[in-house]
């Protein structure tokens, strides 16, 4: 059973004190409504928050309300940039999302070999969503040689590490 009230307290204080963290766990709070109403705004603020200090799920989470018009209008190029950022700093399902802008043309030309690429970057840092991409690529021939045995295998293991 969760605390959110106890949580917001703590994480407002950590945030207000420069923790990236806490800001990013605020910014979950009202992007959720756990404990506190929805709000998509403040998410929106608290994740620029957790983003600006360098906190990569923070910067995740911008694409992710970028991507789908959540308090902000939809904004592909946004929510390109904030899935790059997040990659580059660690969150490997920034990888995975960014792989879905180019697979589906989202805001980017449709570019079926390089959605593969992040995906794979993604499965390689251990994002499972990044892994089944990597394992429907192979099924199906879209990006990757067509290859039903490493499909599989993906499938059975969804997650590598480096």
């Amino acid at each position: 059973l969760q605390d959110y009230e106890k949580a917001r307290y703590f994480d407002e204080l950590a945030c207000n004190a420069g923790n990236a963290r806490g800001c990013k766990n605020l910014g979950m709070l009202y992007h959720e409504g756990l404990g506190v109403e929805l709000n998509y705004d403040l998410a929106h603020h608290f994740y620029e928050m957790a983003c600006n200090g360098g906190n990569a799920i923070g910067c995740t989470n911008l694409g992710i309300l970028h991507q789908n018009g959540l308090g902000v209008p939809v904004d592909y190029q946004q929510a390109n940039f904030y899935y790059e950022l997040s990659c580059e700093h660690g969150n490997y399902r920034g990888c995975s999302n960014l792989g879905i802008l180019y697979k589906e043309g989202l805001g980017l030309e449709v570019d079926l070999a390089l959605a593969f690429d992040w995906f794979e970057r993604g499965c390689d840092g251990g994002d499972e969503f990044g892994c089944f991409n990597v394992g429907y690529s192979y099924a199906h021939g879209q990006g990757a040689e067509k290859n039903v045995l490493l499909a599989s295998q993906l499938y059975d293991q969804p997650a590598r590490k480096i």
